[in-house]
């Protein structure tokens, strides 16, 4: 998927968002687009440990970490990431009210806010 950027004239590189949904009930527990939608697969690949820990991995490694920003379509579900290295993105399931006990499966809409600097159209 080619892309370009417009450089933003407040000091920072061109951003980009890049939005999409996962279907926690149809993610694997091996590597792949499964679960995602056809935002999600085209920039990354999803896999569910079989329990509430589920890893994104990048098809194309973020230059600077990206800001990641989750919003749960599932009731009383909530998200803590333990991994965002620009590479990977590892993520816990948990429930909202005690935001430690596990909830698995759940469905979600991912905003990945990123700054790319090599390209620009001036």
């Amino acid at each position: 998927m080619a892309e370009q950027g417009y450089p933003v004239f407040g000091g920072q590189p061109s951003g980009y968002l890049y939005v999409f949904k996962i279907d926690g009930s149809a993610v694997t527990t091996s590597s792949s687009s499964a679960g995602l939608d056809g935002r999600g697969q085209a920039i990354a690949e999803i896999k569910d440990d079989g329990s509430n820990e589920v890893t994104i991995t990048w098809k194309r490694k973020f230059d600077d970490t990206p800001y990641v920003f989750f919003q749960a379509l599932t009731d009383n579900g909530a998200v803590n990431i333990t991994t965002n290295d620009g590479e990977t993105l590892v993520f816990d399931g948990v429930e909202r009210d005690d935001n430690t006990a596990g909830l698995a499966d759940q469905d979600y809409f991912v905003y990945v806010y990123a700054h790319d600097t090599t390209q620009f159209i001036l």
